[in-house]
């Protein structure tokens, strides 16, 4: 009776049960069905596929396990290699034990892939969160290095403005210094015309020789003889002065007809005396 077999695409495609050309029937011996290469159905359980595909060998040949896994249950997947297709008791119980072990793979597999699904949205948790980490320390960085730029301006302005101050205090000082320096000058050029002008009045001062006729007050009278006796009156200030014998004496001492001589200069319309010399003098006896 011709037997059917695996196809080599694997019994987990959309038809995955095909039935291939007859092959030489094997009377004695266990038949071994062929399983998926591991790796290609899921990575890690080959060696848990093979331990099945050895306990479902059989010496009776291969059993209609797998009938209800394709989509097409009206198809069955093996034929019965021994003639009249009867199973024994303990035919049944090793497909029972293999639809055990097969759900028990499925859950393992199911697990597996559930931890893998864990593990990868782990990672993803960890990635997004080292990316937050990184986005907030970007962030920190930022606002450290906005402050520090603040800060660093707040620095300058206060330099700057302290700077200006220092500035507008010591212009201040130097216009003070000037105005001391001007007023200086201008005290100066004051008393050097003060000076030409006294030294132009003594220049042009006069001198008279007479007879004193009076000394009252803050005035000299005195009678010039070679002017027809003219009389001339000078004043008299705190810079008169009267000398007898080259040594001061007071004016006021001496009484009319002491000979005299003067010198005098002009002060607008008057006239004041500078020196004074008594030449005969007339005193009181």
């Amino acid at each position: 009776m011709p037997s059917e077999s695996w196809s080599p695409g694997g019994w987990w495609a959309a038809r995955p049960c095909v039935t291939t050309p007859p092959m030489e029937a094997r009377t004695e011996g266990p038949e071994f069905l062929e399983f998926p290469q591991p790796g290609s159905f899921f990575p890690g359980f080959g060696a848990a596929l093979r331990a099945l595909g050895r306990l479902l060998a059989s010496p009776e040949g291969p059993s209609p396990v797998w009938q209800g896994l394709c989509k097409d249950d009206s198809r069955p997947h093996f034929q019965p290699t021994t003639a009249g297709g009867a199973r024994s008791p303990a035919r049944y119980e090793k497909e029972r034990v293999m639809r055990k072990l097969m759900v028990a793979v499925a859950t393992v597999t199911g697990l597996a892939l559930a931890a893998g699904c864990s593990k990868r949205d782990e990672a993803l948790e960890e990635r997004r969160d080292l990316t937050q980490a990184q986005q907030e320390a970007q962030k920190d960085m930022a606002d450290i290095r906005q402050d520090a730029a603040k800060e660093q301006a707040e620095i300058q302005r206060d330099e700057q403005k302290d700077l200006a101050e220092v500035q507008r205090d010591e212009q201040e000082d130097l216009a003070e210094v000037q105005k001391d320096v001007s007023e200086e000058r201008q005290d100066v050029a004051e008393a050097d015309s003060k000076l030409a002008a006294e030294s132009g009045s003594l220049a042009a001062a006069s001198t008279v020789q007479g007879t004193v006729q009076s000394t009252l007050g803050n005035s000299l009278v005195l009678i010039v003889p070679g002017n027809n006796n003219a009389k001339l009156k000078l004043k008299t200030d705190g810079k008169t002065r009267v000398t007898e014998n080259n040594r001061a004496v007071e004016l006021d001492d001496f009484n009319e007809g002491t000979e005299v001589r003067a010198s005098y200069v002009k002060d607008g319309d008057d006239m004041v005396a500078r020196d004074v010399v008594i030449i005969t003098p007339v005193m009181d006896k």
